[in-house]
């Protein structure tokens, strides 16, 4: 289930114990200020663990864009999923909210 039709179809599983879609993205960044953040966008994902006894979780991630062309931005969304994804299947919880930079998917820190 996707948000807009123009959001890319990424989904992971294991086809028993966990399920990861994403929902919407790559959407604006807005800063604290309520202005854009440039060179970030952010993309909702949602998934299920049996093994955690998770039903709905929900996680935003916001991608570093910068040097990043829409193909490249979809291809991090991609790679993001892959990194959930290994974290759900070795039983971990993830956090609600990640950033990704250049491959790394860490907790998002707030300045």
């Amino acid at each position: 289930m996707r948000m807009e039709t123009r959001t890319p179809l990424i989904s992971r599983s294991d086809g028993n114990t966990y399920h990861l879609y994403l929902f919407s993205g790559p959407d604006p960044w807005h800063a604290k200020s309520g202005g854009i953040a440039a060179g970030r966008a952010a993309s909702s994902y949602f998934y299920t663990s049996e093994q955690l006894g998770v039903d709905h979780g929900a996680v935003t991630v916001v991608f570093r864009t910068i040097d990043l062309d829409e193909r490249g931005v979809e291809e991090a969304m991609r790679d993001a999923a892959d990194q959930m994804a290994a974290i759900l299947s070795s039983g971990c919880c993830l956090a609600h909210e990640l950033y990704y930079d250049r491959g790394h998917l860490s907790v998002l820190r707030h300045k």
